[in-house]
């Protein structure tokens, strides 16, 4: 039998072929013979038959399959032999052309006559009628079964053209070589010996052309000049001296075995700055480029390893050692023999063991200076014993995996990769797409967006459009938002140039724990998580979810924006929640993220607004806590959680879920703390959908309330009551005490700041009668306040006096020090405005010097003002007169009695043009001032 996989795949017998059946048949059949007597799982099968998902009977399929060939092949004694979940195949490796190909390089290296020597080789290429698999593999899957086979190709040609020269037949050396340099002009030791054989052949002309198309290829695809080996073979043909003599056999130095650069790189200046900084300044170093799938790890690396090609002159290796293909990831031992292989060590001196063969390599490179690129890394256990250790080597390695171990154990430096700024993103769309790019600017802003600015993204929908030049750019992003945007952004027929296949490789590989929180994450509304949040949502402890997010940050599938801070970019993202599904988990996990950010919202609401109305507190108290327990820390997490709060209240609009009008209740206080008034009537108008679609009357009244209060803050009254009027009649459907009383409350406010007092002080009466009659304290004292407000504005101020002082007494029951700073404030100016300076001696008074609020320096200057009155006014002496009256706990003394009644009198004018500001209808009583006149200086 002769098996023939080295093109297409076919099976001989006696000279004649056989029928080896459908294309799925023949790919299975090559696979096995490619591992021919060892044992090939079924998973690997399932994995290389089916680029795409595979269905659900993948593994009766492959039996059938097997089944079918066993019929074919039996009757030729060939058996597929079943075993431990996988197959083999029980044939002599040399009745297959590639392990035949293989074992003739081999002994060709062992040939001293380079004649010899080169026949053996030619009868070795021969035997490869095309690529690999031809009629079955695509690219992408032949480069993950045949990789090491290829390089093994081009390394024997290239051996061939050296033996040729060396035998003194530089015309055979010209053809055995010409058509692989065609192939790629970036492989420069195949253009030196192109270079070298066609002098020696007596063309120097032709050696120098070649020379300048290589140079013009490397400066225009890959801005790159030749490396200094091929400028000092073009030197020397130029001077007309004598050919080169062959290559001396044993170990050659000068390979340059990295791969051709990306023609359109785009950008990457700083990186590239870093990159130069980190390799160091000619000692041994060990380079990281870590990044996500699809970041542009490798060809940064390749841009930086070409670039400084002078620096190793003993040589750039290069190797892909295929670390998120579980099935094909290469083991140390055979990464060793492959770059022993490419230095020109004799396949029969390489050793079978791991750390015979790792010390040959070093030694090997011991006095080399080396630039060896690992591509693809999968961990550090499989990069260390490929290190070199010559001084003056590096090791540039890409990895998904940050690769932490060989920072703290080898001494590695780390460059983490990023996806592009906007500016470099949109340029890298304009190198592939062309000038349409610059034509519609804003389109392509989107369109970079839209890509999450990762390159392999950008790449394929610049692609896109250059295959569609009648599609405007606006239109193609608005299909790519509006469809499956991970589905587009794939190149048909080609299975490397696949966003999803990209992450789908990094996914494969995380255990099941880091598995699920990783779906789970594509469930957050907001851009970022905490871990707390991150624990919630996958119903853990918060230990345990850093610990998962650490293991994901380290897998490069999750970023830090900042101090516990987790995120995935968009497409990550949508990846993410496309595994997650619509199921149970997905389900459960969005319920207890809801049910946290709930619970932490109204937590953080009692901490620093406990006065606020709100509605009852949702269930159990949440886990984990809350990340606060101080109203410092509370008012922190609410300035950090902010955006991931609207995101929740906007994602749980769209499901209906009571989180939405639960957390913008909760929100509500905080409205006037931190005046972001901007982002609220969108997400208010969210939640109101939400409770409305819900039939929730105390939920539709409490986001009402909110917006009412958002509105007045806003100074836009008349929307303002128009919003409070409406939540008056489901809160009552609703029998919300509270709720009534708060909504009363504030129409009384945006009424009175809008002059009409009458109606503030009716609402008021009411709002005092509900708080009373529900027995809400808190509500009680602050409808005390605001009368004692619309007294001191119309008078008279006695009345003021009474109500402020009850209030007063109330909050700091109620222990709201804001508050009682705020209403203090307005009784001191009351007092002043009346004039009653004298009052009992200081020995009958005590000053109080309550802590200020943490959400007071966000406070308006008014307030803050307020507040300061009492909390920072000097002690008195024993002589000293007060504004206070006798036994008032919050009375202040003062020195100089004269200068404080000057600053009261000021204090009054500032009143009576305050009420003039507003265009009150008439004057109070205390201004001195008739209706229709001005009020008396």
């Amino acid at each position: 039998m002769d098996f023939r996989l080295l093109g297409p795949v076919e099976a001989h017998h006696d000279g004649r072929r056989i029928d080896l059946g459908r294309r799925k048949e023949r790919w299975l059949l090559g696979l096995l013979m490619l591992e021919a007597g060892r044992h090939v799982s079924t998973d690997r099968l399932i994995d290389l038959l089916w680029t795409v998902e595979p269905p659900a009977n993948a593994r009766a399929a492959v039996h059938t399959s097997v089944a079918r060939l066993r019929a074919r092949l039996a009757p030729y004694g060939v058996h597929l032999v079943g075993s431990g979940g996988g197959y083999a195949a029980d044939v002599d490796p040399e009745s297959v052309d590639a392990h035949r190909f293989s074992r003739q390089v081999a002994a060709a290296e062992e040939l001293a006559d380079p004649a010899a020597r080169a026949d053996v080789l030619r009868e070795a290429l021969a035997l490869w009628r095309g690529p690999l698999l031809a009629d079955v593999a695509d690219d992408r899957l032949r480069a993950r079964v045949g990789a090491a086979l290829e390089e093994r190709r081009l390394a024997a040609a290239e051996r061939l053209a050296e033996a040729e020269l060396e035998a003194g037949r530089p015309d055979r050396a010209i053809e055995d070589v010409v058509d692989l340099v065609e192939e790629d002009l970036g492989r420069e030791p195949l253009v030196a010996l192109l270079m070298t054989a066609l002098h020696r052949a007596g063309r120097p002309g032709d050696a120098l052309a070649l020379y300048r198309r290589t140079e013009e290829f490397l400066a225009a695809e890959l801005g790159l000049a030749p490396g200094p080996e091929l400028r000092r073979l073009q030197e020397r043909i130029q001077r007309g001296e004598a050919a080169p003599a062959a290559v001396e056999p044993g170990v050659r130095h000068g390979r340059r075995y990295l791969p051709a650069g990306v023609p359109d790189f785009t950008g990457r200046e700083d990186d590239l700055r870093r990159l130069e900084q980190l390799a160091g300044d000619g000692g041994r170093a060990v380079v990281v480029v870590a990044g996500s799938a699809g970041v542009g790890k490798t060809s940064l690396a390749v841009r930086w390893a070409r670039s400084a090609a002078e620096r190793f002159p003993d040589g750039q290796l290069f190797l892909n050692l295929r670390g998120y293909e579980p099935d094909f990831t290469l083991r140390p031992l055979d990464a060793l023999a492959q770059l022993l292989r490419a230095l020109d060590v004799p396949e029969r001196t390489i050793p079978d063991d791991l750390d015979a063969a790792a010390a040959l390599y070093r030694s090997v490179l011991a006095d080399r200076r080396v630039l060896v690129l690992l591509d693809n890394a999968a961990d550090a256990d499989q990069v260390r014993p490929l290190l070199p250790t010559g001084r003056g080597s590096l090791a540039l390695v890409t990895s998904r995996q940050r690769l932490s171990g060989l920072v703290a154990r080898d001494g590695a430096r780390r460059l983490d990769l990023d996806v592009l700024p906007l500016d470099e993103a949109v340029a890298l769309l304009g190198r592939v797409a062309g000038d349409r790019i610059a034509a519609e600017p804003d389109a392509a802003r989107r369109l970079a967006s839209a890509c999450a600015r990762l390159p392999l993204a950008l790449r394929i929908a610049a692609a896109h459009l250059a295959d569609r030049p009648g599609l405007a750019i606006a239109e193609y992003v608005r299909r790519l938002e509006a469809g499956d945007r991970l589905g587009a952004l794939e190149i048909d027929g080609d299975g490397q140039a696949s966003v999803r296949a990209a992450f789908e490789l990094s996914y494969r590989l995380l255990d099941a724990g880091d598995a699920r929180l990783f779906r789970l994450l594509g469930l957050v509304p907001g851009a970022d998580v905490a871990g707390p949040a991150a624990a919630a949502l996958a119903g853990t402890t918060t230990a345990e979810a850093r610990r998962l997010l650490d293991r994901l940050h380290a897998a490069c599938l999750v970023e830090r924006p900042g101090p516990d801070r987790h995120a995935c970019h968009d497409l990550l993202r949508l990846y993410a929640r496309e595994l997650a599904g619509a199921g149970d988990e997905a389900a459960g996990a969005v319920q207890r993220l809801d049910r946290w950010y709930v619970g932490s919202a109204q937590a953080a609401a009692r901490l620093l607004y406990p006065q606020v109305a709100r509605l009852p507190a949702a269930g159990d108290p949440v886990e984990p806590a809350p990340p606060f327990a101080e109203p410092a820390e509370a008012l922190a997490w609410l300035d950090e959680e902010w955006a991931n709060l609207g995101a929740l209240i906007r994602a749980a609009a769209e499901r209906r879920a009571p989180a939405a009008w639960l957390v913008a209740d909760a929100l509500r206080g905080y409205l006037s703390l931190s005046r972001r008034l901007a982002d609220w009537p969108a997400l208010a108008a969210a939640a109101l959908r939400a409770a409305e679609a819900a039939n929730d009357p105390a939920g539709w009244a409490a986001v009402q309330l909110g917006l009412g209060t958002c509105l007045s803050l806003g100074h836009r009254h008349t929307e303002a009551v128009e919003h409070l009027s409406e939540a008056l009649a489901p809160a009552r459907e609703a029998g919300w005490l509270a709720g009534q009383a708060a909504i009363m409350g504030t129409l009384s406010v945006v009424h009175r700041h809008i002059g009409q007092f009458r109606e503030s002080r009716a609402y008021l009466d009411e709002t005092l009668a509900l708080a009373r009659r529900g027995g809400w304290e808190d509500g009680e004292a602050t409808a005390l306040g605001n009368l004692g407000f619309g007294y001191v504005a119309t008078g008279p101020l006695s009345t003021a006096v009474a109500y402020l002082t009850q209030a007063i007494e109330l909050h700091q029951r109620r222990g709201h020090r804001e508050a009682t700073g705020m209403f203090v404030g307005a009784l001191a100016d009351s007092y002043r405005a009346l004039g009653r300076i004298e009052g009992c001696s200081c020995s009958r008074t005590r000053t109080v010097r309550p802590a200020v609020s943490p959400s007071l320096p966000r406070a308006p200057p008014r307030r803050r003002r307020s507040a300061g009155t009492w909390t920072t006014a000097g002690c008195g002496s024993a002589r000293s007169t007060r504004w206070a009256p006798p036994g008032s706990p919050w009375a202040r003394p003062t020195r100089r009695p004269a200068s404080t009644a000057r600053r009261w009198r000021g204090l009054a004018r500032r009143a009576r043009g305050w009420v003039r500001r507003r265009r009150c209808s008439g004057w109070p009583p205390w201004t001195g001032a008739r209706a229709g006149t001005r009020p008396r200086r």
